[in-house]
């Protein structure tokens, strides 16, 4: 919303202080840049830090007496002023700082203090940046561009975004390719996990920093939360916002996505919040508070809700294989993230205490219950199938209780979580194809995790056995499913299968002499966006590194989705052609 100032002669001083907002933000990057690209000259640094900071306060600080209603003005922009106040201090204090610092972490070097304050000072500026940036998030909804090709979009920059930060000296113990930054921060993004390094001896602890928010804003989707942040900064969400995030989070109703947003975030943040802490006592953690062992367990639990299977273990969590309670929370977590968050809150708002007639309002609506219901039938079935398959195979060294709790692991992370903790390379073919035909269905509809969707095969399902019967409708738990969804079922079904076979075929001609099987496995895992692998993903070429790139970012947002986008919509018919009969046997 623009804002009414004393004089609209002054429109050209707003825009002017803009522009120097803008520069200041691309100062604070450079500066970035700089300050984690080496270990050492932050003292000459320090010095344009501090001009650029008074510059992005005092731009700040100066629209106040350019606007009408000054207090308004605050009341409505406490948090931008509140970050100048803060640089403007800290400017000010800047020999105070470090030594603050000094005092509360005496281990600390000096040179890690100045970058400490350095890296503070460039973060208040980008977030005064970011915090403009997100009250306009308003004007998104009002470009007139296809609600996939925004979410595409949002996908594509932060996977640049994560490239260009993993490319960083600081970001890594050796140097990078550009092609192997692309493919593992495309792949934090998309929640895979499919990686062509080794995460915990590669990238340092800011590297690994760097791929737990890019697992985190991939999962979620960077639209949620500029939409969040938007509702906290702004009045709240316009009707074409509404309209986009409905098409994201699969909500029909316009009135719910508002209240959608805030519990997908809350939800998100609370149980990985919970999930890190059982995962730090489960690793043996305890009090004081052991750094390391923390962030481990955090960045796990992060991992594990976003359904993207990183880990901080050279072997994914083969590690921790007999660690039976960090590998149920392992289990949870992939679960609730994969449920897809309209049946999360819809579980959230049952009372099972309360009288029959309450309970009746607050029923589980279909879809809630055909999630609920095929997410069983598979994480079930797939484990008595694992099991039988592999008894002899992989689970052979488990004690006979412990084979049934493994193969439910194995049975529950190609929901696309992408954890193993037993080798997968070592499956037999016909256990990985029974990975694949999970990896494909995936999880459930707006979650964190990719995939067909268990709604999709579910009313596929159902439509053929009660179409085979002679039914001329598709009926499920006394209501009725349109036509129309049913063929859109089969539709997604038939373009995803296709489009694995036609990656994993062209997958198969850049790399000649890879075995079937394993490539196959490789596209359905980058396509469902799980990250389980057989071992071939880092010896690939550059090219089939592209490839699995584009395969992850269509899995991330949808084979139908990606397939709309290129073809041009086209206006509802107002009349019908008449019907003829046709011989299908």
């Amino acid at each position: 919303m623009a804002e009414v100032l004393r004089s609209e002669h002054l429109r050209w001083v707003w825009q002017g202080l803009n522009a120097i907002l803008f520069c200041c933000g691309v100062g604070a990057i450079g500066l970035l840049v700089l300050e984690l690209s080496q270990y050492g000259g932050y003292h000459r640094l320090r010095g344009v830090t501090t001009a650029l900071v008074l510059v992005f306060a005092a731009q700040e600080l100066a629209r106040i007496g350019l606007v009408l209603q000054p207090w308004r003005y605050v009341y409505r922009r406490w948090l931008e002023l509140s970050l100048a106040v803060l640089a403007l201090l800290a400017s000010l204090l800047q020999e105070v700082v470090p030594q603050g610092l000094q005092a509360v972490f005496p281990w600390l070097a000096v040179e890690w203090l100045v970058l400490g304050y350095l890296v503070l000072m460039q973060g208040v500026i980008l977030g005064g940046l970011l915090v403009r940036v997100v009250r306009h998030h308003a004007a998104i909804g009002r470009i007139e561009v296809h609600p996939g090709l925004l979410l595409l979009g949002s996908f594509v920059l932060l996977s640049l975004l994560g490239t260009a930060l993993l490319l960083l000296p600081a970001a890594t113990v050796r140097e990078l390719r550009v092609v192997d930054a692309l493919f593992t921060a495309t792949s934090a993004v998309c929640v895979t996990g499919l990686t062509v390094v080794d995460t915990p001896t590669t990238f340092t602890l800011y590297g690994q920093l760097v791929l737990l928010v890019l697992i985190q804003l991939g999962g979620l989707g960077l639209m949620t939360f500029m939409s969040f942040f938007g509702m906290l900064f702004t009045a709240g969400l316009g009707v074409r916002e509404r309209v986009l995030l409905g098409e994201v989070l699969a909500v029909e109703s316009l009135a719910e996505v508002r209240q959608l947003v805030r519990r997908v975030v809350g939800l998100t943040l609370s149980t990985e919040l919970v999930g890190a802490c059982l995962l730090y006592w489960a690793d043996g953690g305890g009090w004081p508070l052991d750094g390391e062992r923390a962030f481990r367990a955090l960045f796990h639990a992060v991992s594990a809700f976003c359904n993207a299977g990183f880990s901080l273990y050279s072997e994914n969590l083969v590690a921790q294989q007999h660690n039976v309670a960090y590998l149920s929370v392992i289990m949870g977590l992939v679960v609730l993230g994969g449920l897809g968050f309209p049946v999360l809150s819809a579980l959230l708002r049952l009372r099972p205490w309360q009288g029959p007639l309450q309970r009746l309002q607050r029923r589980l609506p279909v879809t809630a219950r055909l999630v609920l219901l095929t997410t069983g039938v598979l994480l079930v079935g797939g484990m008595g199938l694992l099991w039988f398959l592999e008894r002899d195979g992989v689970f052979r060294n488990f004690p006979g209780w412990e084979q049934l709790f493994q193969a439910l692991f194995l049975a529950v992370v190609p929901r696309t979580a992408g954890f193993n903790a037993v080798p997968i390379g070592e499956l037999s073919a016909p256990a990985a194809l029974v990975v694949i035909g999970l990896m494909w269905v995936g999880a459930s509809p707006a979650s964190t995790g990719g995939g067909v969707k268990t709604l999709t095969v579910a009313v596929a399902a159902i439509g053929i056995v009660q179409l085979l019967s002679g039914r001329g409708r598709v009926e499920v738990f006394h209501r009725e499913i349109p036509l129309e969804h049913v063929l859109k079922a089969f539709v997604a079904i038939t373009v995803s299968a296709a489009f694995l076979l036609v990656s994993a075929l062209a997958l198969q001609l850049l790399e000649p002499g890879r075995i079937w099987l394993d490539v196959l496995f490789e596209t359905a895992s980058a396509l469902g966006t799980v990250g389980l692998s057989r071992g071939i993903t880092p010896e690939l070429s550059s090219g089939s590194k592209l490839l699995l790139c584009l395969v992850m970012l269509v899995g991330r947002i949808g084979v139908l989705t990606a397939f709309s986008i290129l073809l041009p919509a086209r206006p509802a018919e107002h009349y019908r052609y008449p019907q003829e009969r046709i011989i299908i046997t």
